[in-house]
Parts: structure tokens; C-alpha cells; sequence
């Protein structure tokens, strides 16, 4: 979504749309996080204002994602409900007079200021890094590719790592 510079006011203003599946796919794709894809637009929820030549945006996204377990293979939901905040500032007059620890500061130029690369960027940051369908995902059976969480496989016990086995028949006298 890109808002007019012009149009952001000292007073606060409430903005809610949608980012489209359609960019938020491929930027899931093309990066880091391969293993997710969004089934439904991301809403999101803004305020906007201005102090001098700085804009200011909070708000939050939500959005439904699904998954591809690192473990086990499986498909599962995730939902993201993340807030954001940043700043900014124009890029001939450098970084805002406003910068805070919590708020990220980004430059803009030209009469718009297109907030969807944030949004994007704010939904990446917010996914897990090792995306697991839960947290004691059990996986797959190394021998016969069974899904663990599901039953047990009756495969025999891994007996360890196949070049120690030598040392196993290995007899010591003492």
C-alpha cells in the first residue's frame, strides 16, 4: 500500500487494508523461509502521523500462514499476529530526530511512501526460524520413512554409528 506523503498529518490516522498473497508468496519463496506460504491476505492494521518532516507508523499484521515441517514433512498452520513500528525520514535530511530502540528507522523520497516492503519485511522477521508442526515433532524413521508422531515404525533400534561398529565386537583383557 503506498499513502501520500502529503496526506499524513500531525493527528494520528487509523489506515486497515490487506497485502495481497501475491507479493507476500513470492518474497516467502525467494528468501529465507521457503517452508511457508501464505493462504490468505495479511491484515493490517495501521496509524499514521507526522512531527516535522518525520512520519511515524505503529500497528499491527495478522496473517495466516501454512507451513512445511522441518521434521516430519507435514503441513500445519501458523498464525502471525505482529506489531510493528518505524520511522521515516527523508532521505536528503538524514535520520529523524525520533529514533528509538523499538521504532525502525527507514529513509523515503518522492511523494509516496510504499509501506508493503515493511509489512513483508515485518511478517519474514516474525516466522519461526526452524519451522516445526509442533514442538515435540518426533519426524520421520530414518530407516523406513514412517511419520513418528503417527505410530511407532517396529523398525529395530539404530544401533549407532556403522564405523564404530568394529569396535563393538572389540574384547579388551585385563
Amino acid at each position: 500500500m503506498k499513502i501520500r506523503v502529503r496526506d499524513i498529518t500531525e493527528s494520528p490516522e487509523e489506515v486497515e487494508f490487506e497485502e495481497p498473497t501475491s507479493g507476500l508468496n513470492p518474497a516467502l519463496r525467494n528468501g529465507p523461509s521457503q517452508d511457508f506460504r501464505c493462504e490468505r491476505p495479511a491484515e493490517v492494521r495501521l496509524t499514521h502521523y507526522r512531527a516535522g518532516q518525520d512520519l511515524f507508523f505503529d500497528g499491527t499484521i495478522d496473517a495466516a500462514l501454512e507451513g512445511h515441517c522441518a521434521r516430519c514433512l507435514g503441513d500445519f498452520a501458523v498464525s502471525i499476529s505482529a506489531p510493528f513500528h518505524f520511522m521515516a525520514s527523508p532521505r536528503d535530511a538524514g535520520l529523524g530526530s525520533g529514533e528509538d530502540e523499538d521504532v525502525d528507522v527507514t529513509v523515503y523520497e518522492g511523494e509516496e511512501i510504499d509501506v508493503a516492503p515493511l509489512v513483508r519485511e515485518r511478517i519474514l522477521l516474525s516466522l519461526p526460524t526452524t519451522p516445526l508442526c509442533r514442538d515435540d515433532c518426533r519426524g520421520l524413521c530414518s530407516q523406513c520413512g514412517a511419520n513418528l508422531n503417527d505410530d511407532n515404525c517396529g523398525c529395530p533400534s539404530d544401533s549407532g554409528d556403522p564405523r564404530m561398529a568394529i569396535f563393538r565386537n572389540l574384547r579388551v583383557d585385563r
